[in-house]
């Protein structure tokens, strides 16, 4: 994991090649869907670093999908942030309902009051 991590963050727009970035993971041995899971989640995590909310929203509605619980946090950046193309009320709620879901406690009630401000909102 190590050296994918590596590759999505030392080669500018390396993040952008989900699909090589997943295969060389599995020539290395992430063959897991786990593995497979968190090798999208540090590339949804780079993305946002670098400003592609786009590419981190469409990763992140997947991880969710999936059950990725440790995304969590990075859905609710999105789901709270500017609205992108394909984001509707639905989009979001899923992702704040997944956060919700699956956050510490401490940050129960903070995820609660977000999901009542959108769930008034649609």
């Amino acid at each position: 994991m190590e050296i994918i991590k590596k590759t999505i963050t030392s080669r500018t727009g390396a993040y952008l090649q989900v699909d090589e970035l997943i295969e060389i993971a599995k020539l290395l041995g992430l063959n897991s869907q786990d593995d497979v899971s968190a090798v999208e989640e540090a590339i949804a995590r780079k993305v946002v670093v670098a400003g592609d909310l786009q590419l981190a929203f469409d990763l992140c509605l997947s991880l969710a999908k999936k059950g990725h619980g440790p995304i969590w946090d990075l859905c609710v950046v999105i789901a709270r942030g500017p609205t992108l193309e394909n984001m509707d009320i639905n989009s979001q709620k899923q992702l704040l309902g997944f956060a919700l879901n699956h956050c510490d406690e401490e940050s129960i009630g903070e995820r609660l009051h977000a999901w009542k401000d959108l769930d008034t909102q649609g």
